[in-house]
Formats: C-alpha cells, sequence, structure tokens
C-alpha cells in the first residue's frame, strides 16, 4: 500500500486543521502507520498505532466527511483481533479500493460538532 504517501498527505492536513476534525485526519493516519508497522512485520508498532487510530475514530463513526468511518473501525477492530493473539501469523494486507474523499465546509463543521469532546471543547 501506499501508506507513507497516505501519511505524508494526511499529516499535512492535520496539522493545518484548526477544527476538532483534524482528529479524523489524526485516526486515519495513525491507522495508516499501523498497517505500515504491519507490512514491515512490526507486531508492536502496528498494535499502538492501530489502536490509536480506533480511538480516534470513534466519534466520527458511522461517516464523516464521506468517509465510512464504521466500516473502518470495523476493519481496524477485526485486524487488531487478530494481532492480539500472539500465536497467530502475522496477517496479509489485502488493499481494497481507494476511496476518494470529498467533503464541503459543511461537512467540516458537522464533523467538528461531533467531535468537540475530543479537544476538551465540549
Amino acid at each position: 500500500g501506499d501508506y507513507w504517501e497516505c501519511h505524508e498527505t494526511l499529516e499535512e492536513l492535520w496539522r493545518g486543521e484548526p477544527d476538532p476534525v483534524r482528529y479524523l485526519y489524526q485516526g486515519i493516519l495513525l491507522a495508516g502507520v499501523g498497517l505500515l508497522h504491519l507490512q514491515r512485520h512490526n507486531r508492536r508498532g502496528a498494535l499502538s498505532k492501530l489502536r490509536g487510530g480506533l480511538a480516534y475514530l470513534e466519534p466520527y463513526a458511522p461517516t464523516c466527511m464521506g468517509v465510512d468511518v464504521a466500516a473502518l473501525r470495523a476493519d481496524l477492530i477485526e485486524l487488531l483481533a487478530h494481532l492480539d493473539d500472539p500465536g497467530l501469523r502475522m496477517p496479509i494486507i489485502r488493499v481494497g479500493s481507494r476511496q476518494r474523499i470529498v467533503a464541503s465546509q459543511q461537512d467540516v463543521s458537522a464533523c467538528s460538532e461531533r467531535s468537540q469532546t475530543m479537544d476538551g471543547r465540549g
């Protein structure tokens, strides 16, 4: 996968976003970094980043800015369940279709309102 490229793009968006929706970007970013660790056979790093991504994504389910956050979280939960069993081999990552994300300012505002508690303003 293009996990590093995803990281670079989302980090720029995340750092530049003043609204709480920045945590959606950070959650997706952490999930991507977790998958990069998994691809490099670093189970410990994968577990850490995937768990962090899962937590950041929670307030944005079921959808936010065109992202099916509920489905992403379900995939992460399934992957984490597999990784949590040290007796199992590292899973093979199957790359699905890429989802283009297009968001309006209205989408950003709606997602930000739902996530105000993430940054302590709620």
